[in-house]
């Protein structure tokens, strides 16, 4: 871990390596896998870890780049959320 940055790298024991990064208590990863893109943040809190999961496609749907008046809209590229996952990892 880069305590400057907050990058972290996680070695999930099996030649995967997923790059992530530190913002206060949470540690947050966005990675592919099998054409899916996914999600994951970890929370510390006092006696206890959340672990989110969010999964992706690899299709974006696009809008915007109309024209109105004299102002040209930008692209905006959205991905529909196709999961979400939570758990709550207590030590025992």
């Amino acid at each position: 871990m880069n305590r400057k940055t907050g990058e972290v790298v996680m070695d999930e024991k099996n030649s995967i390596m997923l790059n992530g990064k530190f913002f206060k208590n949470k540690m947050v990863f966005l990675f592919e896998l099998d054409n899916v893109k996914i999600l994951t943040e970890y929370t510390l809190h006092k006696n206890s870890i959340t672990m989110e999961h969010f999964t992706f496609p690899q299709r974006t749907i696009e809008s915007g780049g109309a024209i109105q008046g004299t102002d040209t809209i930008l692209k905006a590229m959205s991905v529909p959320v196709l999961s979400r996952q939570e758990a709550m990892l207590k030590k025992v």
